[in-house]
């Protein structure tokens, strides 16, 4: 896997709000291969996201998107979340317009 990006999703992640223990963040992991398995990429996602739980006490679930899923929104099973991403999502990079028009406006 290669990442091109991440994002916090919205306005209620974990960046806008003090941390707390217990505390857990949305993360939306963009990577440029090919799409793969979905299940086994959030696995492998999910052993890494133990270890940060390990020794921070934040929760990340991740939410893996490949670049041709980002690009052609549409065809995702869920747009509207990409959409959503786009309009609000902290991008961890700090350069919102990394992928400007993506996704597509729906």
């Amino acid at each position: 896997m290669c990442l091109l990006e991440a994002t916090l999703p919205g306005p209620f992640c974990l960046a806008a709000v003090p941390h707390q223990s217990g505390s857990d963040a949305d993360v939306q992991v963009l990577l440029s291969v090919s799409p793969g398995k979905f299940v086994s990429t959030t696995l492998a996602m999910d052993d890494l996201a133990y270890e940060v739980l390990l020794e921070t006490g934040i929760r990340i679930q991740s939410l893996p998107v490949w670049q041709s899923e980002w690009e052609h929104s549409k065809r995702y099973s869920n747009p509207h979340l990409l959409k959503n991403i786009a309009r609000e999502g902290i991008w961890l990079s700090g350069n919102r317009d990394f992928f400007t028009g993506y996704p597509p406006i729906i």
